[in-house]
């Protein structure tokens, strides 16, 4: 019994050494295309973010050195999003360079905007000035258990083999 009390004092000790201090923030994927137009983008923002920069006079907040891939080609780039007033959508790099109208795709005001899960259609234009019809998708990413969580599984696991390895000895 002292045995098992050592084994769960110590997996309650690593729990808490190997803890991340702060939970992951779930995330959303960013997924355009235009088929017709051969373009696509992609990237990956936290499904409520800390705006690097918001105006709610002008109905946009900004996220800056977000990894964007364009067909396959990544750089980082900021990103601006606007209200259903400013036109809906969003904007990369500096406005209008890939310039994207439509739905307003995020809750709440704009310095505390909570991205919203769908499909949506976005007309927009390319640095060409070219006319594109894309297809938003915004979709949670899948999360990953923090190593923590690991290993409070696995010790009790341990802790279960222990106790009933045990029990067949007496």
């Amino acid at each position: 019994m002292k045995y098992l009390r050592k084994v769960f004092a110590a997996t309650a000790v690593a729990t808490v050494l190997f803890s991340a201090p702060v939970a992951a923030q779930q995330q959303v994927s960013f997924s355009l295309t235009d088929a017709a137009a051969g373009f696509s983008a992609s990237f990956v923002l936290p499904l409520s973010p800390q705006p690097d920069v918001s105006d709610a006079d002008f109905g946009a907040f900004g996220l800056d050195n977000i990894l964007v891939s364009f067909g396959g080609t990544s750089s980082f780039e900021s990103i601006d999003f606007f209200t259903t007033v400013e036109g809906g959508g969003f904007c990369i790099r500096e406005c209008p360079f890939f310039s994207f109208g439509g739905d307003q795709l995020f809750t709440g005001a704009v310095e505390t905007p909570t991205f919203e899960i769908g499909e949506f259609a976005l007309f927009g234009l390319d640095p060409q000035r070219r006319s594109l019809d894309v297809t938003l998708i915004i979709a949670n990413v899948a999360s990953v258990p923090e190593p923590a969580s690991f290993l409070l599984v696995a010790s009790g696991l341990l802790g279960v083999g222990i106790a009933a390895r045990r029990r067949h000895r007496v």
